[in-house]
C-alpha cells in the first residue's frame, strides 16, 4: 500500500512538473536551487518515509524549521496557546499529535502525548484562523496557498473531519503534500486536479491543486484562505498574481495571513534577490481587520531573527460600500492610530489599514515615523527600541530596500525630478531622500491593477 502511494504521487508530479506557469507568475532564485534538487530527489525516492524526511529537512525542501534543537520551546508555546487561547485546551484533544511520520528525533512528550515545535506552530495557526467565528462549524472549505507538505492540512482534519481541505502549490510541493496525507489519512478521498475540467471540491477530504490548473478552482466559496510563510519568498509579480486570485478570482469570506514584516530583505537568502517584494500581503480597501500582531510568542519563540505579521481579515462586500467611505474609513483608521505610541502594534494595526483604504503619501510616511523608532530585521524581533538614535545612514538598511531595487527606482524617478546623481553616488542619493521607501509603496499600492 505505501509503495502504491509513492507511485500514485510521482505519476501526479510528473503529470505537470514541465507544464508552463500563468502568465504573470514566477518563482524566485532561491526556490528555482531547492526546485531543481526537489526534481531529482523525487524520482529517486525509494520509500514513502525517505519523501517525509527529505520535506521535514528545511535545508533540502525549503520548508518549515522543525528542529530537535527547539525541543525546548514546547512548554512555552503550549502556555503561549493557553494564554492566547483560554478556550482551547489541548491536552484535552489527545488525537492533537504530531503524526507518526515525522523525524522522531524533533519530537518529545509532553503528558504522554508527541509534539514537535513546529507541529504546535501549526496549531497556532489553526486556532488563530479559525477564531472570532461564531460558529466554527461554518468553516467547511479552506484554501491554502503554499501548503509545503500538508502539515497545516493534517490538522484541519484531526479538528474539523468534515471540512473540504484544498491546497494550491507548486508540482514539487504538493508532491510532498499527497504523500503526507495519503500516509497520515488512507481512508481519505484526495482529489488531483491536474486536466483542464474545473474541479469539484463536494465530497472531497483533500482537493490539491499545481498552480499550473489553478484556473480549476476559479469562482470557487471557500470560507477561509490561509497563506502562512511563503508569500514572503516570492517575487513581488507573483504575490499579486495570488491577491489578486483571492480577491477577484475565488469568493472569500476570511483570509489570514502569518508572513515576514518590515525586515531587511537582504538580510535573508530567501528574499535576497532583485525580485523580492516590498510588503505582503497586498490587499485591497475591501477587508476589515479581525485580527493583527507582530510577533506572536508561540510562532517567533523559535524564529526571533526576523519580524513577523500575523493578521486575519474579513472580506466585506464591493455592493455594499461606496468609494467615497473609503478614504473616510482610511481616516477614521488615522485618527485612531495617533491615540498609541508610535511603532507600537496598536499603531501599526491602524495605520496599517489606512493604507489599504487609502494609500496615500500622508498614511505611508506615517508608518515611516514609526518605523524610525525601532531596529528592525537585524536579530531583534518584537520591535524592542533600538539602543541608539535613529540614523540616517541606517535609513535604507532599515526599511529592508536592496540596493538594486534602489538604482532602478533612481533611474526611473531621475528624468521625472530631473536630478542628476552620478553613478558612484546612487547610494547616497538613496539616503538622500528618507522618501524613497513610501514612494515606491505608493507607485507599489497606486497601479492601476491595485486600484478599487
Amino acid at each position: 500500500m505505501p509503495m502504491e502511494i509513492l507511485s500514485k504521487c510521482k505519476e501526479n508530479f510528473e503529470s505537470v512538473a514541465n507544464a508552463p506557469y500563468p502568465q504573470n507568475f514566477s518563482v524566485s532564485s532561491w526556490w528555482e536551487n531547492i526546485q531543481e534538487k526537489s526534481f531529482k530527489q523525487i524520482r529517486n525516492f525509494k520509500k514513502p518515509q525517505d519523501g517525509i524526511d527529505y520535506a521535514q529537512t528545511h535545508s533540502l525542501s525549503g520548508f518549515d524549521h522543525r528542529s530537535k534543537e527547539a525541543i525546548w520551546t514546547l512548554e512555552i508555546k503550549i502556555k503561549a496557546i493557553r494564554r492566547a487561547f483560554p478556550s482551547f485546551d489541548i491536552a484535552s484533544c489527545p488525537e492533537l499529535r504530531e503524526s507518526s511520520f515525522s523525524a522522531p528525533s524533533t519530537i518529545a512528550k509532553i503528558n504522554e502525548i508527541p509534539y514537535s515545535n513546529i507541529f504546535l506552530s501549526h496549531v497556532h495557526y489553526y486556532l488563530r484562523s479559525t477564531s472570532y467565528c461564531e460558529n466554527k462549524q461554518d468553516i467547511n472549505t479552506v484554501l491554502e496557498i503554499g501548503g509545503g507538505y500538508g502539515a497545516l492540512a493534517r490538522i484541519f482534519k484531526l479538528m474539523k473531519p468534515q471540512a473540504s481541505y484544498t491546497i494550491v502549490d507548486l508540482p514539487e510541493s504538493l508532491f510532498f503534500a499527497e504523500l503526507f496525507l495519503s500516509l497520515n489519512f488512507p481512508e481519505a478521498k484526495i482529489s488531483y486536479s491536474n486536466k483542464i475540467e474545473k474541479a469539484n471540491t463536494e465530497g472531497v477530504d483533500f482537493l490539491l491543486v499545481p498552480i499550473q490548473s489553478i484556473q480549476n478552482i476559479y469562482d470557487k466559496e471557500f470560507d477561509l484562505v490561509i497563506n502562512t510563510g511563503s508569500l514572503q519568498e516570492m517575487p513581488d509579480e507573483t504575490v499579486r498574481y495570488f491577491m489578486d486570485f483571492i480577491q477577484s478570482k475565488i469568493k472569500v469570506k476570511r483570509f489570514y495571513s502569518f508572513n515576514y514584516f518590515l525586515n531587511n530583505k537582504r538580510n535573508f537568502q530567501e528574499t535576497s534577490g532583485e525580485k523580492s517584494n516590498l510588503i505582503c500581503p497586498i490587499l485591497d480597501p475591501y477587508w476589515e481587520t479581525v485580527y493583527f500582531e507582530i510577533n506572536p510568542l508561540t510562532l517567533t519563540i523559535d524564529a526571533n531573527r526576523r519580524n513577523w505579521l500575523e493578521v486575519l481579515v474579513e472580506r466585506k462586500s464591493k455592493e455594499n460600500i461606496q468609494q467615497n467611505m473609503l478614504k473616510e474609513n482610511g481616516s477614521k483608521n488615522f485618527e485612531m492610530a495617533q491615540k498609541f505610541p508610535k511603532g507600537s502594534n496598536a499603531w501599526l494595526e491602524h495605520i496599517w489599514m489606512a493604507v489599504w483604504l487609502d494609500p496615500c503619501e500622508k498614511y505611508l510616511k506615517e508608518i515611516l515615523k514609526g518605523i524610525k523608532i525601532f531596529k528592525l530585521g537585524f536579530g531583534q524581533n518584537n520591535y524592542l527600541p533600538s539602543q541608539k538614535p535613529f540614523d540616517s545612514n541606517n535609513f535604507v538598511e532599515v526599511l529592508g530596500i536592496n540596493k538594486n531595487f534602489i538604482k532602478k527606482f533612481i533611474k526611473r524617478w531621475e528624468q521625472k525630478f530631473r536630478f542628476s546623481i552620478r553613478k558612484k553616488e546612487w547610494y547616497d542619493a538613496a539616503i538622500y531622500s528618507e522618501e524613497i521607501y513610501y514612494q515606491n509603496l505608493l507607485h507599489l499600492l497606486s497601479r492601476d491593477d491595485h486600484k478599487p
